[in-house]
């Protein structure tokens, strides 16, 4: 099943952050494909190789955080219950002469640019308007142990031929991550993507204060408190908390700070045709 429209518009919120040198050019999405997702599995993939977003599984509400770069979907307010629950499987494909623009930019301006597509796409598909606030919230800290970072940088001429893979088989390459609800797997991130994930599991926002800069591939395994803690079994995965410590060097200090969060004050589902 497909849902399309005929154009995208944009959406009526500035992007507040990050800061820019220069505008970006306004590209959009050219072919967007959304599928229902009935599989009923835990793994949620996102994975966007400057050509394409793709996202396996996944909510309205992942879309917005996404789009919106924001760590937790508990960030989102005022989301009907759908748009949280409901799964998808989306896809949506640059066009050939907006592709050549993107590569003239860096990474980071591409994803920025990415996330502006997104939010167009929010718009067009989902008729969504929002609105910013900011909070006071607790936070944590994503910071290295004394002990020191138990994962090394990425190999850069790594292609991932024997990774995670799309739907179909194809290789998703560096920068990808595949979650479920015990596991993380990531091929050549920044610590930043693993603060998001954690900020994502953990309900609350995560601030990436490591102060490393590199891409890593590393694989995190844990288990739900009340399993690690009651578990006699030595095999049994540690707490997320332990678990970060024990595999990858890094703990999550306790802190509080002005959170941006996004305010929904309309969105429909996508129409179908």
């Amino acid at each position: 099943m497909r849902f399309l429209r005929s154009a995208i518009v944009c959406v009526a919120v500035a992007l507040p952050y990050p800061a820019l040198a220069a505008p970006l050019p306004a590209l959009t999405y050219d072919v967007v494909s959304i599928r229902p997702n009935k599989s009923g599995s835990g793994s949620v993939q996102i994975s966007v190789d400057g050509e394409r977003f793709v996202g396996t599984n996944i909510s309205v509400k992942d879309l917005i955080r996404y789009a919106y770069d924001l760590q937790n979907d508990g960030l989102v307010f005022a989301l009907p219950g759908w748009a949280g629950s409901s799964k998808l499987d989306v896809e949506a494909k640059v066009s050939a002469d907006d592709l050549a623009a993107l590569k003239n930019l860096s990474d980071d301006d591409s994803t920025a640019e990415h996330r502006l597509m997104m939010q167009a796409l929010l718009a067009d598909r989902f008729a969504l308007k929002i609105h910013h606030e900011k909070k006071e919230l607790p936070t944590y800290a994503l910071v290295v142990l004394k002990s020191g970072l138990k994962i090394k940088p990425a190999d850069p001429n790594n292609t991932y031929e024997n990774g995670l893979k799309r739907p179909g088989g194809v290789a998703r390459g560096a920068g990808s991550v595949d979650t479920s609800n015990t596991a993380l797997t990531a091929q050549a991130v920044p610590l930043s993507t693993l603060a998001s994930f954690l900020a994502q599991k953990l309900s609350r926002p995560v601030d990436d204060k490591t102060g490393l800069t590199a891409n890593y591939d590393f694989t995190l395994k844990w288990s739900p408190d009340e399993v690690a803690q009651n578990s006699e079994n030595a095999n049994t995965p540690p707490s997320i908390y332990t678990a970060l410590q024990e595999q990858l060097g890094l703990k999550l200090e306790s802190t509080k700070g002005p959170v941006d969060t996004i305010v929904v004050d309309h969105i429909d589902p996508p129409t179908e045709n």
